[in-house]
């Protein structure tokens, strides 16, 4: 008999049964993949990239007949993401063994909302003469040392952190791997700075008419000197 032939009576159990686990697996796969915006609290919303968000979203429903206060929208936004939240885990918290099973977690939230003051990872030396340069600004096509490096998938997701002030203690750690290199590549500099520079995104018309990113401010200097690196004999330590 052709398989062709074959009725939905006569397949094997194992059949039935691989077509539920299927479904089931799509079934949590699809819940997992829904948005995980965490829990709110007080100090999320008075975060003011994320209350440019609301007040754009005001602007909406306030074309739409919709009035909310900036108060209203706190508390809106707090309940309806808390109790989401709470149905969410009660949902996903019994499955999550096999998620970790099958490696189909979601291990990073998604974004949630814009940062429209994001900052760049900078680069800077001090030459001999004492003049600064910039050796490397992220997506600068003007300072592109090691971009490859920085550009890394990798690479960019640790910077991330920084940009959201998030792992200090990150950040001056690869201040002094970056140091020590750019004093290899540099013989005649004197001192690296490297910083992160807070920038204000512009409108698309005011990005057409000026052609440039602005920096707002600069924050976490981390300044080092050639006598801060641990230099190793390469023939000493294949030794």
């Amino acid at each position: 008999m052709s398989e062709s032939s074959v009725s939905v009576s006569e397949l094997r159990l194992r059949d039935h049964l691989r077509a539920l686990f299927v479904a089931a697996h799509v079934a949590l796969i699809t819940l997992m993949a829904l948005p995980n915006p965490r829990r709110i609290n007080e100090r999320d919303l008075a975060d003011p990239a994320l209350q440019e968000v609301f007040s754009d979203w005001r602007e909406v429903l306030e074309a739409a007949g919709v009035s909310l206060t900036p108060e209203e929208t706190n508390t809106l936004v707090m309940s309806f993401a808390n109790q989401y939240m709470d149905a969410r885990a009660v949902v996903l918290d019994p499955v999550r063994p096999y998620f970790q099973y099958t490696g189909a977690n979601q291990a990073w939230q998604m974004f949630g909302y814009l940062n429209r003051t994001p900052a760049r990872l900078s680069v800077e030396v001090l030459s001999q003469g004492g003049e600064w340069s910039t050796l490397f600004l992220a997506r600068d096509p003007e300072h592109d040392w090691r971009r490859a490096l920085f550009d890394s998938e990798r690479m960019r997701g640790m910077v991330n952190h920084y940009s959201w002030r998030e792992r200090r203690g990150g950040f001056r750690m690869l201040a002094d791997w970056v140091s020590c290199e750019v004093f290899l590549e540099e013989p005649n500099a004197k001192l690296v700075r490297m910083s992160m520079k807070q920038v204000q995104l512009p409108t698309p018309d005011v990005l057409r008419e000026t052609g440039r990113i602005s920096t707002r401010r600069t924050y976490w200097p981390e300044f080092r000197y050639a006598d801060d690196c641990i230099w190793i004999d390469d023939s000493e330590a294949t030794e």
